[in-house]
């Protein structure tokens, strides 16, 4: 009984580790960060900003916060707990959708809207630079930061 928990806990933790063990290789990745750090990090972001983070409430779970408008959170970050389950992972109350692993869950949420609010903007990641145009996610257009009108007063 002893050694088949231990085989139990060594197979909840596989996708995990893989994540701790590369954890320099992603940006997202804020392993020490608790919900408030998490929450003055993005304040910087914008719509679809995220980090993964380790669950100060949940033993053995992560944590993918994610900036979203304020007509759907008051403080603009929502925090979705992420689990593991027979070798793959979910968000905590989503049975629909399950992933091989964090990167795979990443990369759906980047590209669909059909779990989160929001898509993730995991392009801020990958690019590090920021152009004139920004991705609005809650609209799904691309605007410019600079005004398409010219100053009436100088016609």
């Amino acid at each position: 009984m002893k050694i088949l928990k231990q085989i139990k806990s060594k197979l909840s933790k596989m996708s995990f580790e893989k994540l701790e063990s590369s954890e320099d290789q992603r940006e997202w990745y804020k392993e020490k960060f608790s919900r408030i750090e998490a929450e003055e990090f993005l304040i910087h972001f914008e719509i679809g900003g995220f980090v993964v983070r380790q669950s100060e409430s949940v033993k053995n779970a992560f944590v993918l916060s994610v900036k979203v408008p304020v007509y759907f959170s008051q403080n603009r970050v929502c925090h979705y707990i992420i689990v593991q389950c027979k070798n793959r992972i979910k968000f905590k109350g989503y049975d629909d959708k399950d992933f091989k692993n964090i990167d795979e869950m990443i990369m759906f949420c980047s590209n669909f809207r059909s779990i989160l609010p929001v898509k993730l903007d995991s392009e801020f990641y990958e690019s590090k630079i920021r152009s004139k145009y920004f991705r609005s996610n809650s609209l799904e257009s691309v605007s410019s930061n600079i005004s398409d009108f010219c100053d009436l007063d100088e016609l």
